[in-house]
């Protein structure tokens, strides 16, 4: 896993490169904006991506270090920066009075899963491929094209059936076939055919493309007119977010030549998994609001 601590490090950077929905309120006006805020969320991010990725350094079991509790610390102090710059900034770089409105947050929760599961099939299964299969890296990486060309095309079909069924059957059933997946990729052998391999990712193509589309709108139609791309800018960190997050957490202890590390970060995507299926049952149309939470909401949707 030592690869891995650069690239998640600096990913964090990117993270909020791209994020303008956050970070670039223009509108807002550069006199306002919360220098303060930006900075402790991007050394927080920094920070706890690679202490996650130390974790697993060289695949040894995830031993903590030195380092590790540094970095750990260095991200509780950040945070403690931004509930700082929450409370006391005109301008907060984040708004999370969004995250009263419940759909908002699920659907939040779950473009993070989204992420999980797609980057544990895009970098665990490559790797089984090159070290049990003896697959030469270009043509491991080439092994995702099923995935890759079915995810493209239900991508689209998850649009379509989000606007005839609603959100949540597509994020709940999307979840529901990445879960299978993962049950499939767990039993994997030196062994294993490579059909069985390719049944696993087209399975995981199309669980990962369909709760795209119903949870970005959710997203976006769950709260009101102005607030829609500090929205999406909440929306896509969190969907970046899980990319790291899922490598920090699954490859804890993982070892490129033990097969049982392979299962075990496999069981473990499939747990995520059933936790965004129950997030995905949070898509649903909401109740009307009661009197007291409209006017905590003010402002907001």
């Amino acid at each position: 896993m030592r690869m891995l601590g650069k690239p998640l490090a600096l990913l964090a950077l990117d993270v909020a490169a791209l994020m303008p929905g956050i970070f670039v309120p223009a509108v807002r006006g550069l006199a306002s904006f919360d220098w303060a805020g930006t900075a402790s969320v991007v050394a927080g991010l920094t920070a706890l991506i690679a202490a996650l990725s130390t974790l697993g350094a060289g695949g040894k079991g995830g031993a903590p270090t030195a380092v590790t509790g540094v970095l750990f610390a260095i991200a509780a102090a950040s945070a403690l920066a931004w509930w700082w710059s929450l409370r006391h900034a005109s301008s907060p770089v984040a708004d999370l009075r969004l995250f009263r409105l419940p759909r908002f947050g699920w659907a939040t929760a779950a473009t993070l899963m989204i992420c999980v599961g797609m980057f544990a099939v895009m970098f665990f299964i490559p790797l089984y491929l090159q070290y049990y299969q003896h697959y030469a890296p270009m043509a491991a990486t080439a092994a995702l094209a099923p995935a890759t060309a079915v995810a493209l095309a239900v991508g689209i079909a998850g649009g379509w059936i989000t606007d005839r069924a609603g959100p949540v059957l597509p994020a709940f059933a999307g979840f529901t076939l990445l879960g299978i997946g993962f049950v499939l990729f767990a039993f994997l052998s030196p062994a294993t055919p490579a059909w069985y391999v390719e049944t696993g990712l087209i399975i995981t193509g199309a669980g990962m493309a369909l709760p795209l589309s119903p949870t970005a709108l959710v997203a976006i139609t769950a709260v009101g007119e102005g607030s829609e791309g500090e929205a999406a800018g909440i929306f896509n960190l969190a969907h970046n977010f899980g990319r790291p997050l899922g490598l920090g957490t699954l490859g804890i202890a993982f070892a490129t030549a033990s097969i049982a590390t392979y299962h075990a970060v496999f069981w473990g995507a499939a747990a995520y998994m059933l936790t965004a299926m129950a997030i995905a049952l949070g898509l649903r149309a909401p109740r009307p609001a009661t009197p007291r939470q409209a006017r905590e909401l003010e402002g907001v949707r």
